[in-house]
């Protein structure tokens, strides 16, 4: 338990910046959205986009709903999301060879595997809590724009399928830092 606290202390900066920064940013795409919503214009220039959407399978997008405008800005959400897992994932297992602590640290009465375990929760629970709070953000900046049963079965589909994304990328860095030599080529 000592190992999770102290992870989450050494760890609690950046995942604050990230929250704060990606909590802002779509706080402010809410605002975009809302020059979207309900606009004849808007609509009618998607409409022309006619052959794009039949090339994606025969989607189509309407942005003057919530659910539509978040489909086109979801990017935005699983591309960062994905980044700060990954990063986090290499970070936490390169931290100590970085910081020239893993022998101490492996001098410890606690075995590798379960400072490696504390470490995977540590990152786990960070991944888990930053994709809960900016989906809430999200589900609440473009809810109150006004909201239906559509909506909240989107956003809760997009935020499985964003935690599944931030998982692997998440696995993706921890597997880099465990293997390469290197720990800072572990981060790119």
């Amino acid at each position: 338990m000592n190992i999770i606290l102290h992870e989450i202390k050494s760890n609690l900066k950046e995942f604050i910046i990230w929250t704060v920064a990606l909590s802002v940013l779509f706080y402010v795409a809410s605002f975009e959205y809302e020059t979207f919503a309900g606009s004849e214009e808007i609509a009618a220039a998607m409409e022309s986009f006619g052959f794009f959407f039949d090339a994606l399978a025969g989607m189509s997008i309407d942005i003057s709903t919530p659910e539509g405008y978040l489909s086109l800005i979801s990017i935005y959400i699983y591309l960062p999301l994905g980044i700060y897992s990954g990063l986090l994932g290499s970070n936490i297992i390169a931290k100590e060879e970085r910081d020239k602590t893993a022998e101490y640290l492996f001098t410890l009465p606690v075995k590798r595997e379960k400072v490696l375990l504390n470490k995977v929760i540590t990152a786990i629970l960070f991944t888990v809590v930053i994709n809960i709070i900016v989906l809430t953000v999200t589900y609440f900046t473009f809810g109150q724009l006004g909201t239906s049963e559509s909506y909240n079965v989107f956003v809760f589909n997009m935020a499985l399928g964003v935690l599944l994304t931030q998982l692997i990328f998440l696995c993706i860095g921890m597997a880099l830092s465990a293997v390469l030599r290197q720990y800072k080529k572990s981060g790119y």
